[in-house]
């Protein structure tokens, strides 16, 4: 009776044809579940190819499951390795410094992720980098700020402005203070300002201060500093002259020229000229603590006013008849036989007041009910007029 999974057979029972899947005389062995399509007749070796994930003569062996799409029917080796895989059975796993897998054959990774370099990027980039480094040699992309050398190990001097040369180490630019290749010398304490980042002169000196690197102290007769060169004061204090204004101006100066000690620009008080060897006239006002007046340089004109008694721009000129006092402001009171009053007090003198009034000015009136008091004031005042009427008499005789 013909085998179920047979066509036909011959007459010794040999089948002639097997159904898919069946192989053997009597097509009575199943084909390997290996097999794409069937399988040899008298061998068993699948026909075509084995199913996705097979291989070897039966299509019975797994590809290593680091394959992707299938490997080689005869020797297993994987068609493609799945990402992160590598070798003929994609069986070693890539390193995990690579980016985007490896070498297929070597391992060697395609790119190494940021930070990592090496044929396997297993070695680690230099904490100094910035942005990573090279894949074969490690040399730092970047290095970060502050840091310098092919792998950016070694710091930038603590003087350096932020960054130094890549190559070098030089300072890009040094912090205040500093200077040199290295920004590690200080500038001068006289600097104002920093100093030349090569040659460390200053860029300006403090007040008081000259030289190439302000080193040199300005003469203390100096008044806001000196020339940066030559130490030659901009200005000198009162009472001193000279380059270095270390000479006196003349006694009778209190400012004088820079180049002339007796070219004065202002005098003591109660002095005045160019040089001021004039004494200022002994009518002007006196200065407040002193017993001299002040007037002006060029002219001589009393700068404060007069004494009382004096009016005009030297206060040579008496107050006219009946004026006194300061600016002959005031008016003279009523003196006896209408003398004028003193220019300076305004007091009568021995003339004394006119008939009624009484005070030092004569400007008090006199009133009834102190008639005692104004009988006397009067008996006096006679008195006193007899007295000067005889003494003009004996004088005009």
């Amino acid at each position: 009776m013909p085998d179920q999974n047979t066509t036909t057979c011959d007459r010794t029972g040999r089948c002639n044809n097997c159904h898919i899947g069946r192989y053997g005389d009597g097509c009575d062995m199943n084909c390997s579940t290996g097999c794409d399509a069937g399988c040899n007749r008298r061998t068993g070796r699948c026909t075509n190819n084995c199913i996705m994930g097979r291989y070897g003569n039966g299509c019975d062996n797994n590809c290593s499951i680091g394959c992707d799409a299938g490997c080689n029917r005869r020797t297993g080796r994987c068609t493609n390795c799945i990402m992160g895989r590598y070798g003929n059975g994609c069986d070693m796993n890539c390193s995990i410094g690579c980016d985007a897998g490896c070498d297929r054959g070597t391992g060697r990774c395609t790119n190494c992720i940021l930070g990592r370099y090496g044929n396997g990027c297993g070695n680690n980039c230099s904490t100094g980098c910035d942005g990573g480094c090279d894949r074969d040699t490690g040399r730092c992309t970047n290095c970060i700020m502050g840091r310098y050398g092919n792998g950016c190990d070694m710091n930038c001097s603590k003087g350096c402005d932020s960054v130094c040369d890549r190559g070098t180490g030089r300072c890009t630019n040094c912090i205040m203070g500093q200077f040199g290749d290295g920004c590690d010398l200080n500038c001068s304490a006289g600097c104002d300002g920093g100093c030349d980042r090569s040659t460390g002169r200053c860029t300006n000196c403090r007040i008081g201060r000259y030289g190439y690197r302000c080193e040199m102290n300005c003469s203390t007769g100096c008044d806001g500093g000196c020339d940066r060169n030559d130490g030659k004061c901009t200005s000198c204090i009162e009472g001193t002259t000279g380059d270095r204004c270390d000479i006196n101006c003349n006694n009778n100066c209190t400012i004088c020229n820079q180049n002339n000690a007796n070219s004065c620009t202002e005098c003591i008080d109660g002095r005045w000229g160019p040089s001021c060897n004039k004494l200022c006239n002994t009518n002007c006002k006196q200065v407040e603590g002193t017993t001299v007046g002040k007037c002006d340089q060029m002219t001589g004109n009393c700068i404060n006013g007069c004494v009382p008694g004096k009016i005009g721009s030297n206060c040579t000129t008496d107050c006219e008849a009946g004026r006194y006092g300061d600016n002959c402001d005031s008016k003279c009171g009523n003196c006896a036989n209408k003398r004028p009053c003193d220019i300076i007090t305004g007091g009568c003198g021995l003339v004394g007041c006119e008939d009624g009034f009484q005070g030092l000015v004569c400007k008090g009136k006199l009133h009834l009910h102190n008639f005692k008091e104004n009988i006397i004031c009067i008996l006096y005042s006679f008195y006193l007029r007899l007295i000067i009427s005889v003494y003009d008499y004996n004088t005009a005789s």
